[in-house]
């Protein structure tokens, strides 16, 4: 269970009609006593992970009996996820004959000349985002950071070249890196023996 999500609490009791029911969630706050044998609460943890011992009082009115019973709940920060968006160019022919492609799905304005890659995060808060470049080395990839390419979103203004980019986000604790974003390239020449190349 994470911070802040509904948590479902029910007594195991059959649903005697003669019981009544308080509970005490360990967090500074508990409910009347009723006859609803089941209860809702959202524990706020302040984003860390946290241990409350539940208490469930259940009474017979008639009888002047009450009962107890204690249970831990854990509850868990949120994870950190980042959602990535890529605006404007999408993918340009090599060989510049056709029109580079567009896309406007994630902002209405996006330019026809450029791309802006972005990451938006789950969750409120400050984050500090790096962005980083394919460094192609052999066999194997390194990535180099982007020096003051630290916000949201990374803007190529020179769509024919080819790149491969990644942004680490990190906040509230925890640490969280995008997916790959690169504009696709392809070739509208017929020639196989002779297809353009990015330039």
């Amino acid at each position: 269970m994470h911070d802040g999500d509904e948590l479902l609490l029910s007594a195991n009791t059959s649903g005697r009609p003669d019981l009544e029911y308080s509970w005490d969630f360990g967090d500074g706050t508990k409910t009347s006593y009723s006859t609803s044998y089941s209860t809702t609460h959202r524990f706020n943890t302040g984003a860390q992970d946290r241990t409350y011992q539940v208490r469930l009082l259940i009474r017979i009115p008639a009888q002047m009996q009450e009962f107890s019973g204690t249970q831990d709940v854990l509850i868990t920060k949120k994870p950190l996820v980042l959602t990535s968006c890529t605006a404007g160019v999408v993918a340009v022919d090599d060989c510049k004959v056709e029109s580079p492609s567009v896309s406007t799905s994630c902002n209405p304005s996006a330019p026809t000349n450029s791309t802006a890659f972005s990451v938006l995060t789950n969750l409120p808060g400050t984050y500090t985002y790096v962005w980083e470049k394919a460094q192609p080395m052999g066999g194997y990839t390194t990535w180099e950071t982007i020096s003051g390419a630290t916000s949201s979103s990374y803007v190529v203004t020179f769509i024919y070249g080819v790149g491969q980019y990644r942004c680490t986000v990190t906040g509230g604790g925890q640490v969280g890196v995008s997916e790959v974003f690169s504009i696709e390239h392809y070739s509208s020449s017929k020639d196989i023996q002779y297809p353009c190349t990015p330039k």
